[in-house]
């Protein structure tokens, strides 16, 4: 039982997650369909979230590899080589 409540609860956080990375990606505009702006403010702050996106993209895949590395001698020494 404790094993599901894991799951479910892995379950809701990635469906969590997914839903804020797509929210966040909706919020940006194609440049195709961009509004000519007359002013760089606009441009300033889409290239700002990019960035800021990028970076938490990059430390959130480096997190899940040092995790996935670091959790891998736990689980054979758990559950055996073979």
């Amino acid at each position: 039982m404790h094993d599901v409540v894991l799951l479910v609860g892995m379950v809701i956080a990635d469906v969590a997650i997914l839903a804020a990375w797509w929210f966040l990606g909706s919020r940006l505009v194609p440049a195709e369909q961009a509004p000519a702006s007359g002013n760089g403010e606009t441009e300033k702050g889409v290239r700002t979230l990019h960035k800021i996106l990028t970076y938490v993209c990059f430390f959130l895949l480096a997190g899940l590899i040092i995790e996935c590395v670091a959790m891998f001698p736990a689980i054979l020494a758990r559950f055996g080589w073979s």
